[in-house]
């Protein structure tokens, strides 16, 4: 009954005609042809529900009442993947590569493939390896085992209704976007296809700019963009140059890229917009202005100015030479700059043209010469764009005073700047070359050659040390050699030489130490207990059983103190500040008492000034021991042109040579800037004068910074502004930010830290 019911049924849906219309006997035969057809059909079904069984290690298949439909005499049925059902009556079978099999045993293509998976009827996923090598070609074919996307890809991934397909050219691998009747929606020229959201797709071209398309192949978005972001609620932040802008999961754009960052809530964004940089000069007239997140000056020929993680490089007149979210400024050379973008180094002349083509490994420079790295072999090429060297290098190394290291079938030489190989490779190892001299190991032993290849060292030491002025320190075994640039050993010792400014500190076994100039001369024999050095470094002191001696580092002066000497304080202006009885005083360079030892402690003479403490104060004497400033003072400080800084009753406060004071001692602090000027504290507040004491401002700002030409960058109530050395304001105390850039120009900002809210459709 219920098969009657089908059957009238479904004729009611077919004929144009009332079923009470036809004869009896047709209609007998339009229900008896339904019934049989349904009949059928369930009977069908019920038989071809197949399972893959085993037996004996082996695959086979029955149908649901166990009948055996394909024996068991495959090593597998199934997929590739691990499944194991049937599509459209077909199923994969394995006999060392993969074909296709009916439910009735029947072969449908030979086992010809590496990989099988099947996504419908109308397509199942296969790869095979080519026809020359292992390389694995992708395609798919149908469940009657005939192609319908042709094997020539990489990968092809099924993503809603469409095919992902990779294909490698010139050995990069490219995206392409195939709609399942083998129709390109994109060509395979892509660096990366996406899924988005429902039937779009984000698509990147090898710039890696983003675009959207969807899956009848309409491109809703060019390839124009930076990145797309995550889907949110329906929403997604786009970005382009840097710059944030939104649209919904159709494509649509709800606000146009022109925001530092965009945050939706419901049916509202927030958004922040970029600061804005402004170039004026000292007189505060406008020349450009930017929105961005900063601009830096990088060099004299550029800028860079940043918009979130997007880098714009400039020219000094602000044209824009090259942009991208992936570059990075690697070195400045005079008008040209070392970038990389990706994994790409070139270098970009101050017109913006490519100096050296963007397909580097690498790339360093140093005095006009580049050195460039590709697929590990190095060439050098010069400021004027000439390759200069002759072969294919496997290392280098820059930076040798005229030759350039180079290693080539594993042995070490040096080229000149026009690529002769003027020493030869044969060297295990080199150093780069420095006073004219290398560092080399040959054979057994380090030794050290000249710019001629010639030896200064023969390479019979255990290891070797290249000094100021070339002189080279040569150890082997116990002996250390000194050798100059003639090859000659200007000093030979058993002792320990640690290296010092102008020579070295030699020490026994016993400790005695002594001090021999980088030339070979022995300024102090190793008799002494101790040497130091003064405060100045140009002096040296010699201490033996309480006796001292003052020398010159280059050796050509020698004094010998009394040995009633406790403590020799230095050096200055020709007076050498003394220890005796327990008292400072000074004496001049032969010893002779000028400046009595009658004070607590004391400082060098400076600007013929000393510093003198006495009775727990500090005042000043000049040459002749005159009393020029009481000592009233708790701090003092050297005098320099006339002026200095001291402090008295824990305030600071600037005096002259006759102790009249310039600046009250009321200040909590008072130092003196690179310019000479003296930058003041007063409660947490900062001012400025100049270096004759003369005002230039009041303590009255946060923030206070003397830059050049006598322009100052003051701050006061988190505003920025720029003064004169007159005091006055050139550039108003306006801005959030100015910074100095260079020739009298600078960058002021204004910051756009309050948020928009901007209403979404």
């Amino acid at each position: 009954m219920r098969h009657k019911n089908c059957a009238l049924a479904f004729y009611k849906i077919l004929s144009p005609y009332p079923l009470n219309r036809l004869t009896e006997s047709l209609k007998n035969f339009i229900l008896l042809f339904f019934f049989c057809a349904c009949t059928c059909s369930f009977e069908l079904k019920a038989q071809t529900n197949p399972k893959v069984f085993k037996e004996n290690n082996l695959s086979g298949v029955k149908d649901a009442n166990g009948e055996v439909l394909v024996p068991a005499a495959y090593k597998q049925l199934g997929w590739s993947d691990g499944l194991d059902m049937f599509v459209d009556n077909v199923i994969g079978y394995y006999d060392d590569n993969w074909g296709i099999i009916t439910a009735k045993n029947k072969i449908i293509t030979s086992p010809d493939y590496y990989e099988l998976r099947p996504v419908h009827k109308d397509l199942i996923i296969a790869s095979k390896k080519g026809a020359s090598s292992n390389h694995l070609f992708y395609g798919a074919l149908n469940s009657k085992g005939n192609a319908v996307v042709d094997f020539k890809y990489s990968s092809i991934d099924k993503i809603e209704n469409t095919l992902i397909v990779t294909e490698v050219k010139d050995g990069k691998i490219n995206y392409g976007l195939l709609n399942e009747k083998n129709q390109f929606l994109l060509k395979t020229d892509y660096k990366r296809i996406s899924h988005f959201v429902n039937d779009l797709y984000v698509f990147y071209d090898f710039d890696f700019r983003a675009g959207l398309i969807n899956k009848s192949g309409q491109v809703i978005i060019p390839v124009s963009l930076d990145s797309i972001g995550y889907l949110q609620n329906g929403k997604a932040q786009i970005f382009e140059s840097g710059k944030a802008g939104l649209i919904d999961d159709g494509g649509n754009v709800l606000l146009k890229p022109s925001f530092k960052s965009i945050s939706v809530e419901g049916s509202q964004a927030k958004v922040l917009s970029f600061n804005e940089h402004t170039i004026v000069d000292k007189l505060n007239t406008k020349d450009r202005q930017f929105n961005c997140d900063s601009l830096v000056s990088i060099s004299d020929a550029f800028y860079a100015i940043y918009l979130n993680t997007y880098l714009t490089i400039a020219d000094r007149n602000f044209n824009k030479l090259l942009s991208g979210n992936d570059i990075v400024i690697r070195q400045c050379i005079d008008d040209k700059v070392v970038f990389s973008k990706g994994n790409n180094f070139g270098v970009l002349n101050e017109k913006g043209a490519y100096f050296i083509p963007l397909k580097y490994d690498s790339i360093s420079a140093d005095d006009g010469f580049f050195y460039l790295k590709k697929d590990e072999q190095w060439s050098v090429i010069n400021q004027f764009g000439r390759n200069v060297t002759k072969y294919k290098y496997d290392d280098l190394k820059p930076e040798s005073e005229s030759l350039i290291a180079v290693k080539r079938r594993g042995y070490w030489g040096f080229i000149d700047f026009q690529g002769d190989e003027v020493i030869a490779n044969k060297f295990d190892s080199v150093t780069p070359f420095k006073y004219l001299t290398s560092r080399v190991h040959f054979l057994d032993g380090f030794g050290t050659i000249n710019q001629f290849g010639e030896w200064i060292c023969e390479p019979i030491y255990d290891e070797i040390i290249i000094h100021k002025e070339g002189i080279t320190e040569a150890r082997l075994k116990s002996r250390i050699d000194l050798v100059n640039n003639d090859g000659n050993v200007i000093f030979q010792t058993y002792n320990t030489l640690k290296p010092y400014d102008g020579g070295f500190i030699e020490t026994t076994a016993e400790g005695k130490t002594g001090f021999v100039m980088r030339d070979g001369r022995i300024v102090k024999q190793p008799i002494f207990d101790e040497i130091s050095f003064t405060s100045q470094d140009s002096i040296l002191i010699a201490k033996e059983q309480g006796y001292l001696s003052l020398a010159t580092k280059g050796g050509d002066r020698f004094y010998s103190l009394s040995g009633r000497f406790e403590e020799v304080l230095g050096i200055s202006e020709d007076y050498v500040g003394i220890k005796l009885d327990g008292k400072y005083g000074f004496v001049d360079l032969q010893g002779r008492l000028r400046v009595a030892n009658r004070y607590d402690s004391i400082r060098l003479f400076s600007d013929d000034m000393a510093a003198f403490y006495l009775l727990g104060n500090w005042g000043y004497i000049d040459k002749e021991e005159k009393l020029r400033v009481q000592p009233v003072y708790e701090s003092s400080f050297d005098f320099i042109n006339g002026t200095a800084i001291v402090i008295e009753k824990g305030k600071y406060g600037v005096i002259d040579k006759d102790g009249k004071y310039l600046l009250d001692s009321k200040y909590d602090y008072i130092s003196r800037n690179g310019f000479g000027s003296f930058h003041i504290e007063f409660e947490g507040k900062y001012g400025l004068y100049n270096s004759e004491v003369k005002k230039i401002t009041s303590p009255d700002y946060t923030e206070i910074e003397e830059v050049a030409e006598g322009q100052v960058v003051v701050k006061r109530r988190g505003l920025f502004g720029v003064m004169n050395g007159d005091g006055r304001f050139t550039i108003p105390m306006m801005y959030s930010n100015i910074s100095y850039l260079s020739k009298g120009k600078y960058m002021v900002v204004e910051v756009k830290n309050t948020p928009e809210i901007k209403k979404l459709k």
